[in-house]
């Protein structure tokens, strides 16, 4: 069943702004295809997404902070580290003092300066927490293309539950996925929407329509990410290697790594994400009872507690006014679900790449 997605804003003609300074970004709730969609918007001739900047996570945790003092601290973060940007390009771009009022004019610049790397005009980002700031991102870039990808909950929790910087709890992941996907909600008439599910199955049909939405012509290379996009530009973590990639429907669909008792929990709390994105219940082959679901719920309490006292614990080290280098931020963050790491056996996760370096 095809998405009820949101429709396509239309711009009259004569207020369209110029592309090239309406900044692309990506948003959706983590394991539900974002990297594949940047991925394939990354192939156009055009067009280049930084991968998970991060400005307004950085600028939640700084609320107070000014321009130049947030400057050098976000040049020192683990998000920066990752752009594989050199500091001195910015910083020569930022010479006089920053107001707090022009951190837009920063952002603009290190998405800008990425995309100039890749001799492409079109720039943005690919955040997917970003989904949370959206009224931010439309108050700082009125002009902002922003897409939302949305994939099935208990495909996208059953993924959540192997990542390392996860909670590693059904109920926490759970809750995770219903908020970040309610505070799309809002916005809708200002959005594109479109399911993991159809970009895969319809990729052209898909990619044709989004194409149109972000004020851009045609290009056949989008089809062709894993040749056409540029390598190497993502953190060499396991968990993005699919979205390098060919298309498969089958790493979309639902796995049966999510208990039956959760399948049927998430489906309940769900249900009216289920009905408007057009994903049906799942047949199972033996229905679990209301015990064992209220079994399971109260089974996963132990474990969120543990979860939300890691993540408090990681969060007050992060919003710090000084915070932890790179190396030590990545750290904590990858220790937010320390049994993710048993799939991940024989992996060794490098540092980040040192400033300047």
């Amino acid at each position: 069943m095809k998405a009820q997605t949101s429709s396509t804003v239309m711009i009259p003609a004569a207020a369209k702004p110029n592309p090239d300074e309406a900044p692309i970004f990506v948003v959706g709730v983590p394991r539900s295809g974002t990297t594949l969609l940047r991925a394939m918007l990354n192939a156009h001739r055009r067009i280049y997404l930084t991968h998970e900047a991060s400005f307004y996570l950085k600028s939640f945790f700084q609320k107070r902070v000014a321009g130049a003092p947030w400057l050098e601290s976000y040049i020192h973060s683990y998000a920066f580290s990752w752009l594989r940007l050199s500091s001195r390009e910015i910083r020569e771009q930022f010479r006089e003092p920053i107001p707090r009022e022009r951190l837009p004019d920063v952002y603009r610049a290190i998405m800008r300066t990425k995309a100039g790397q890749h001799a492409k005009p079109r720039y943005g980002d690919k955040t997917p927490m970003h989904v949370s700031c959206l009224a931010r991102i439309f108050e700082d870039f009125p002009d902002a293309r922003i897409i939302h990808i949305v994939r099935d909950p208990r495909a996208t929790i059953a993924s959540l539950m192997r990542m390392p910087w996860s909670s590693g709890s059904y109920l926490l992941c759970n809750e995770f996925y219903k908020g970040l996907l309610r505070n799309a909600q809002p916005f809708e008439d200002r959005i594109h929407q479109l399911r993991l599910e159809d970009l895969i199955e319809r990729p052209r049909t898909e990619m044709e329509t989004l194409l149109d939405f972000v004020d851009e012509e045609w290009d056949e290379a989008v089809l062709q990410h894993p040749t056409a996009a540029p390598a190497n530009d993502l953190p060499p973590f396991p968990w993005h290697e699919h979205a390098s990639r060919g298309i498969r429907l089958a790493e979309a669909a639902t796995s049966g790594e999510l208990p039956d008792a959760w399948v049927r929990y998430v489906e309940f709390q769900n249900q009216l994400a289920l009905r408007k994105y057009g994903y049906e219940p799942l047949p199972l082959a033996r229905e679990p009872s209301l015990i064992q679901i209220v079994m399971a719920v109260l089974e996963d309490v132990p474990g969120a507690a543990r979860a939300l006292w890691r993540a408090s614990q990681c969060f007050r080290k992060l919003a710090r006014p000084h915070p932890p280098e790179p190396k030590e931020a990545q750290r904590l963050i990858f220790g937010l679900n320390p049994n993710a790491w048993r799939h991940y056996p024989h992996c060794e996760i490098p540092d980040p790449p040192s400033l300047d370096g």
